[in-house]
C-alpha cells in the first residue's frame, strides 16, 4: 500500500486502524503495526542491510509493516544508495508473499519518484490510500 500525504495527515493512526480491522477480519493474524524509518532497514556495512531488513521483516511478519518516509529508500542515491538497494530488494521479495503488507507512507512527489525508480514496478501496482487531513476521531470513522 501507498500512503502519499504530508505530516500531520494521520498516516501512522490509519495504519494501525487498519491493522485492527485486517486483525478482526482475519486478513493479518495479529494487531500490530511495526513502524520504521528507512535508516532502521540500513546496516553499517555491505551486506548487513539484508540482515538487517530480514529482522525488521520477520518482527513484522504477521502484522503490518509501515516505513514512514519511504521515499528516502529511492532519495540515497549517494552515500547509500547501494545500501537502500538491498532493502528494497528484500522488501519486494517479502511482498511477494500476499499475506505481507507493506505501507510505505511519506510525502506524495517524493513517493511518486520513488514508484519511478522502481524498474519492474511491483510498488507502482498496489493499492494507493489517501487521506484526507483529519481528527484522529474522524481517522477511525472512515476505516470502520
Amino acid at each position: 500500500m501507498l500512503s502519499r500525504q504530508p505530516t500531520g495527515h494521520g498516516k501512522t493512526t490509519v495504519a494501525r486502524l487498519i491493522a485492527k480491522e485486517f486483525h478482526k477480519n482475519k486478513i493479518i493474524k495479529k494487531d500490530k503495526v511495526t513502524e520504521v524509518l528507512p535508516n532502521d532497514l540500513m546496516g553499517e556495512y555491505v551486506g548487513w542491510t539484508r540482515r538487517k531488513t530480514r529482522e525488521v521483516l520477520d518482527k513484522a511478519k504477521g502484522g503490518i509493516l509501515f516505513i514512514d518516509e519511504a521515499y528516502q529508500i529511492a532519495s540515497a542515491k549517494d552515500g547509500g544508495g547501494t545500501y537502500m538497494q538491498e532493502a528494497l530488494t528484500e522488501l519486494l521479495k517479502y511482498m511477494e508473499n500476499p499475506d505481507n503488507i507493506v505501507i510505505f507512507a511519506g510525502y506524495k512527489q517524493e513517493i511518486e519518484e520513488m514508484i519511478e525508480i522502481n524498474p519492474r514496478n511491483e510498488i507502482k501496482n498496489r493499492n494507493k490510500i489517501r487521506i484526507p487531513r483529519l481528527h484522529n476521531r474522524h481517522s477511525k470513522e472512515c476505516i470502520i
